[in-house]
């Protein structure tokens, strides 16, 4: 008798063989019909077993492999007489016996399981609603911090720019003539004045940046002051480059308009005042025809 493996591939027969890989009972017996021949190894064998699939007497055969070189030897010896004693391969033990004795309790135990679960899930619910209050009233803090500081910013925005408006009609603008200016002039060197000035004739606004510009000249100064000015200073008349006024309307015209340079408004203070002289002389037209009508 001999154990023949169950499997297909050939590679896995011969790792079989070459290993002694023992027997289990998925292997099947079969009955030994006719030994050939015995070899000295694994490979001596393979070879034989090769030549026995071309003719019947492979002893022949001996002395032409006898001059190879020997390697380990693997005997396999069988007998009609010992065919018959192979004893059985163990078989393997079941593990079907030991998982149901796991997974099938005691009633003992599942009335203890049950008691463990419930209050388990019992602490589980507690912790999770007290850590669900916790996080709770602690956004509420943080919320209600974030509302106080806005609060407390919104007031002090409100404080500073009440601070720094100035009525323009309450400081009599625009300025008439050369006494109002200085005057004006001088209260500019305060920083404090200056930059309530500034929040002043910002808010007078403005479409674009000849608007804004125009906007606050005419604020600033009359007809009858400007025709005093040119912005350089040429023709006999006063430089306005060089006042505290001019520097104020730049800053102011920069709170509108950041990108704006000092000359794109030195050319639309400058074309102003030059227009001054016409402004002026229709102005007295018209206040003369009203007198007239009147």
């Amino acid at each position: 008798m001999c154990y023949w493996p169950p499997f297909t591939s050939q590679i896995k027969i011969n790792k079989a063989i070459s290993t002694r890989a023992t027997p289990d009972e998925k292997w099947t017996t079969h009955t030994v019909e006719r030994i050939f021949c015995n070899t000295e190894n694994y490979e001596m064998g393979m070879q034989k077993l090769k030549l026995a699939e071309l003719i019947s007497d492979v002893e022949s055969t001996d002395e032409k492999y006898s001059r190879h070189k020997r390697h380990k030897k693997f005997v396999v010896e069988s007998s009609d007489s010992s065919d018959n004693e192979i004893p059985l391969p163990p078989r393997k033990p079941k593990l079907a016996t030991l998982s149901q004795d796991i997974v099938s309790p005691t009633p003992e135990s599942n009335s203890s399981t049950a008691s463990i679960l419930e209050s388990s899930t019992s602490l589980i619910h507690q912790r999770s609603t007290s850590e669900f209050g916790m996080e709770v009233v602690r956004k509420l803090n943080t919320l209600i911090y974030k509302v106080e500081s806005l609060e407390s910013k919104i007031d002090k925005i409100g404080n500073k720019d009440g601070a720094q408006v100035v009525k323009l009609d309450e400081a009599l603008y625009p300025l008439t003539n050369e006494e109002e200016l200085q005057q004006f002039e001088q209260r500019l060197n305060d920083r404090i004045y200056y930059e309530k000035m500034i929040a002043a004739f910002k808010g007078l606004g403005g479409a674009d940046l000849h608007s804004i510009t125009v906007t606050i000249l005419k604020r600033l100064m009359s007809n009858h002051l400007a025709v005093k000015f040119s912005f350089k200073g040429k023709k006999g008349k006063q430089p306005f480059h060089i006042l505290n006024s001019c520097k104020l309307l730049i800053d102011t015209v920069r709170q509108h308009q950041p990108q704006a340079t000092e000359s794109e408004i030195a050319v639309l203070v400058a074309a102003w005042l030059r227009q001054a002289p016409l402004r002026l002389t229709r102005e007295e037209g018209r206040k003369h025809c009203n007198t007239e009508v009147a």
